[in-house]
């Protein structure tokens, strides 16, 4: 029997436009409704000031409203790119990103 991989999913949600409030709106609609038994999820957040944020806990963040919190998991890359630190981190290519 093959097994099929996981389709590996980078949910990125905020960012620097007047339509931050509303993506991590959709975010959190988004993403308790994946199903879990096909894909794998990284949460991606990017503040209004253009930096991002990378955590396992912004799971927990997701389901409060107060987005203040997700600037406690701000991450620095410098030049890299944030693919590159999601393989570092998670071990894991992104095959699809939604924003």
């Amino acid at each position: 029997m093959v097994t099929k991989r996981k389709t590996n999913i980078c949910l990125l949600f905020g960012g620097e436009s007047s339509e931050h409030e509303v993506s991590i709106k959709s975010a959190r609609e988004i993403f308790p409704n994946v199903d879990y038994t096909k894909f794998n999820v990284v949460l991606c957040y990017i503040n209004s000031d253009g930096n991002w944020a990378l955590d396992d806990k912004l799971i927990n963040v997701l389901s409060t409203d107060l987005i203040t919190y997700f600037d406690d998991f701000i991450i620095k890359t410098a030049d890299e790119k944030i693919y590159n630190v999601i393989e570092k981190i998670y071990k894991m290519d992104i095959d699809v990103v939604f924003n």
